[in-house]
């Protein structure tokens, strides 16, 4: 287990440790969480349950007893989202609780909305919407005026377990959110709608409306914890990407756990399951998402590499006028990569690729310009070692998305075709000899 103190060190390192890219310039954030990081959620929580505490003790000191306990009784959150029930006859007491809250932390500014802003006597919380009429409390779902319902077509390339599943889940949300029955069967009909738009049989969509009604509200509000007897054993996870053209190897490996667990002992018996990660959308493929700096960098250990042949910055001019720009950042551990080295007696160049550490490839010439110009794998290490005196620069400047050797050398091959690098002649793989 990790000690408190260690964790609120990692927490402070993130915190203080926030960059991002925007028009080519590097910012650190001052303020805040960087959004998407999965700390952040976590970090929410502790932050509201700590300013609670503080809030109680002066809403304690301001209000009385009565009216104190109330507001406790009634208030809820969801993270950074609070929810609260307040009687009528104290509506002139909220601008006193507002200007309470806001007195915890000068840097978090609570906005109030109440159930009679919009003359419906109703608010939304989350994804509920929750209305009082007749001194009954009512809820329903919330929808945003932008939202387009753009649910998963049927036809999308995912598991079949996963779009089967859909219209159950989403069943069972509006049956547990919405508390009028008729209502209820209202907003049923709706989402059977949007979901014979995007392609879903009439009969899969039937059968999970009828899963949903089938189960109780209270049920679903407030499910039964598992025993833990029935959540003992070692389970593992076998994961991999989605692929419909690949057929799934689980069973292949459970015969194989069968097999391990005949023959061990009950407490070392293990299950397995099947996970699938999303498989990488067109717009993966196609784009990269920058968030850090472009250019090369030496390492703070001060390696060789680093000292006197690395190349820093963001582009490396070539004799024939033309300018290499890295893609990405980089530095002497960078791996899966296309590189040149330009010789500094004639400014020629030659372009390699490597799926190593750059260092371990770096070390690797440095090795072969020793020899004999014979039994060279790459000629022009001779080169470097004869006309330049020892004297060459290393330039990273392309990653590439695949880590595969055949598809680093073929881009290699036609980045050779366009540039025409004199140190590696006709061929990336019959380099000239000098």
């Amino acid at each position: 287990r990790f000690s408190k103190n260690f964790l609120i060190e990692m927490y402070k390192f993130c915190q203080n440790n926030l960059y991002f890219c925007f028009q080519d310039t590097t910012y650190r954030q001052k303020n805040g969480t960087g959004m998407g990081r999965s700390y952040a959620p976590s970090l929410a929580d502790l932050k509201q349950g700590y300013d609670e505490i503080l809030l109680e003790i002066k809403i304690r000191e301001v209000f009385a007893p009565q009216m104190a306990a109330f507001f406790f009784e009634n208030y809820g959150r969801f993270l950074d989202d609070i929810h609260f029930r307040w009687k009528l006859r104290w509506l002139s007491e909220l601008q006193t609780i507002k200007n309470v809250m806001n007195t915890i932390d000068e840097n978090i500014n609570y906005e109030f909305e109440n159930s009679n802003d919009d003359g419906e006597n109703s608010i939304s919380f989350l994804d509920v919407k929750i209305t009082i009429k007749n001194e009954m409390t009512i809820t329903d779902i919330f929808n945003k005026k932008t939202d387009t319902f753009n649910y998963v077509p049927f036809n999308s390339c995912h598991p079949r377990h996963t779009l089967r599943n859909i219209p159950f889940s989403l069943a069972r949300r509006i049956r547990g959110i919405v508390s009028d029955p008729a209502l209820v069967l209202v907003r049923m009909e709706d989402m059977k709608r949007r979901l014979r738009a995007k392609k879903y049989p009439l009969g899969l969509i039937d059968e999970g409306i009828r899963l949903a009604l089938s189960m109780s509200r209270d049920n679903i509000l407030h499910p039964p914890t598992k025993p833990i007897e029935s959540r003992a054993g070692r389970e593992s996870f076998f994961v991999s990407t989605y692929n419909p053209r690949i057929e799934d190897p689980i069973l292949d490996i459970r015969q194989a756990v069968d097999v391990y667990n005949s023959s061990t002992a009950e407490n070392y018996k293990i299950k397995v399951r099947s996970s699938f990660r999303k498989s990488p959308s067109l717009k993966d493929l196609l784009t990269f998402q920058r968030t850090k700096g472009i250019g090369v960098r030496g390492c703070k250990d001060g390696c060789i590499l680093c000292k006197e042949y690395l190349h820093t910055g963001e582009s490396l001019n070539l004799k024939q006028g033309k300018t290499l720009s890295a893609n990405e950042q980089f530095d002497c551990m960078s791996r899966n990569l296309l590189y040149a080295a330009k010789c500094k007696g004639c400014e020629e160049f030659y372009a390699g690729e490597t799926g190593d550490q750059l260092s371990t490839r770096f070390n690797v010439h440095r090795q072969q310009g020793k020899f004999d110009s014979q039994i060279q794998a790459v000629k022009a290490d001779q080169h470097f070692r004869i006309c330049g005196k020892d004297k060459y620069s290393v330039f990273p400047f392309k990653r590439l998305k695949k880590n595969c050797t055949i598809y680093r050398r073929v881009v290699e091959e036609d980045f050779i075709k366009e540039y025409k690098p004199v140190l590696n002649g006709d061929s990336p793989f019959q380099p000239t000899t000098f």
